[in-house]
C-alpha cells in the first residue's frame, strides 16, 4: 500500500507571491523553486487535505509552551486541559471517515493510537491519534527514527463501544481483572534500531537529504516560536497584572493587539510543579500552598499468590471489602502514600487579599496560554 505524504510540495508555478515578516513580497517571477507545506494541502494542480487529528493535550502543550507543559504534572495536564476546554481554547477536532457504523444509524470514528515516550519527560506517556492505520504507520515510522524517542509502544485500534444491546444476559467466560486490563503493552525498545537492515534504492537521496533539511527547519521554527510565545506571555502577564490592579479583580481573558494583529491570551487557574525550595517560601503565605496526599496500590502485593492461582489483585478487582483471603499483614501494607504540594484552585481570585500581588503572582507561577 503506497504510503502518505506528511507535507505538500507545491510547484512554483501555482505560487503567485510571497510575503515575509518584514512586509518584503517576492513574485513567481522571483523564486528559484517551489516550496514544501506541513500537512497535505489542495491547491490546482493537485495535493490532498491532511487527516491529522491533533489531540486535546496537543493542543494544551501548544498554547503553554511545550517547556511548561513537561513541567506539569500528569493530574495538572488533565486539569489543565479542562480548563483551556471549557474557556474555548482548545476543542475536540474530528476526524473524517474510519467510522464506525451502528445499527442503529449512529457513527462513531474508531481511534487509531500511537503511544510513545520522550528521553525528556520519562514519567509520560504520550499519544498521538489518527483516523486511518496508514497514517498512523507513518507517524510510527518516523518515530522509530527519532532519537528524543525513549520507548514506543505498538499501533493500537480503539473502536467505540457498541450501544446496549437489550437482551437476556447469558454465562459469560472469567472476565480478565482490573490489574490485567490496565497493563500496558510491551514496548518496542531502542535496541530495534541498531540492528534494523538497510534497503538500497537508487535516486532517493535528494528525498533523503530534503526531509532531513525539512525537519531541522520545522524544529528551528518551533523553537523560534517558543522564545517569541515567552516574550508575548511576559507582555501578557504585565498587563494582565495592571488590569487586575486596576479593576481590584481577576479580568477576564483578554487579546494582545497591536494595529490588524492579535492573540488570546489566558491566564489559567493552573500552576507550575511547586518544588521544595519554593514550598517553604509559600508557606509563609496563608492559602498559597495545599498538601495531598495519594494512595497507591503497592504493585507487589498486587501480584503475590493468597489462593489456588488467584492472586490480591484478583481478589480485589471482583473484590468484597473485608475479603478474609487478604492476610492481615498485608492488608495493612497493602497501600502506598505519595504526598504532593501544589498551588491550591483559585489562588488567582485572591491576589488583592495579599499585601504585594505582583510578588504573588511570581511565587505561585500561574500558566499563561497564547491562541
Amino acid at each position: 500500500m503506497k504510503k502518505r505524504r506528511r507535507f505538500t510540495y507545491i510547484p512554483k508555478d501555482e505560487i503567485a507571491e510571497v510575503v515575509t515578516f518584514n512586509n518584503v513580497s517576492f513574485s513567481n517571477d522571483d523564486l528559484l523553486d517551489g516550496a514544501y507545506i506541513k500537512g497535505r494541502k489542495k491547491f490546482a494542480k493537485g495535493g490532498k487535505t491532511s487527516k491529522r487529528v491533533m489531540s486535546l493535550e496537543e493542543q494544551a502543550a501548544e498554547s503553554v509552551g511545550y517547556d511548561v507543559w513537561y513541567q506539569m504534572e500528569a493530574i495538572d495536564q488533565k486539569e489543565l486541559v479542562e480548563e483551556l476546554l471549557s474557556s474555548g481554547m482548545i476543542m475536540p477536532l474530528m476526524a473524517r471517515g474510519g467510522d464506525v457504523l451502528y445499527a442503529d444509524g449512529g457513527a462513531v470514528a474508531t481511534r487509531v493510537v500511537v503511544k510513545y515516550i520522550l528521553k525528556d519527560n520519562p514519567k509520560v506517556v504520550k499519544e498521538s491519534d489518527f483516523e486511518d492505520e496508514d497514517d498512523a504507520q507513518l507517524f510510527y515510522d518516523i518515530m522509530v527514527d527519532d532519537e528524543e524517542v525513549l520507548k514506543l509502544y505498538p499501533i493500537e485500534k480503539i473502536a467505540p463501544p457498541a450501544p446496549p444491546i437489550k437482551e437476556e444476559k447469558v454465562a459469560e467466560k472469567p472476565k480478565k481483572s482490573l490489574f490485567e486490563k490496565a497493563k500496558v503493552a510491551p514496548a518496542t525498545t531502542s535496541s530495534s534500531k541498531k540492528t534494523r537492515e538497510k534497503v538500497q534504492v537508487d535516486g532517493i537521496a535528494t528525498q533523503i537529504a530534503r526531509y532531513d533539511q525539512l525537519k531541522a527547519t520545522i524544529n528551528n521554527a518551533k523553537a523560534e516560536q517558543e522564545v517569541l510565545g515567552g516574550i508575548l506571555k511576559e507582555i501578557g502577564r504585565e498587563k494582565f497584572l495592571d488590569l487586575y490592579e486596576q479593576r481590584g479583580s481577576r479580568p477576564a481573558n483578554f487579546d494582545l493587539a497591536d494595529g490588524d494583529e492579535n492573540i488570546l491570551l489566558e491566564v489559567t487557574d493552573k500552576y507550575l510543579k511547586v518544588e521544595p525550595e519554593k514550598a517553604n517560601i509559600l508557606r509563609q503565605y496563608d492559602g498559597l500552598l495545599e498538601e495531598k496526599t495519594t494512595y497507591e496500590f503497592n504493585s507487589e502485593l498486587l501480584e503475590k499468590e493468597v489462593s489456588e492461582g488467584m492472586t490480591i489483585g484478583d481478589v480485589i478487582s471482583a473484590l468484597i471489602e473485608g475479603s478474609e483471603l487478604i492476610p492481615e499483614k498485608d492488608k495493612a501494607n497493602l497501600l502506598t502514600a505519595k504526598q504532593s504540594i501544589r498551588v491550591p484552585k483559585g489562588t488567582l481570585d485572591r491576589l488583592m487579599q495579599y499585601e504585594n500581588p505582583r510578588q504573588i503572582f511570581q511565587l505561585i507561577s500561574p500558566i499563561l496560554a497564547l491562541k
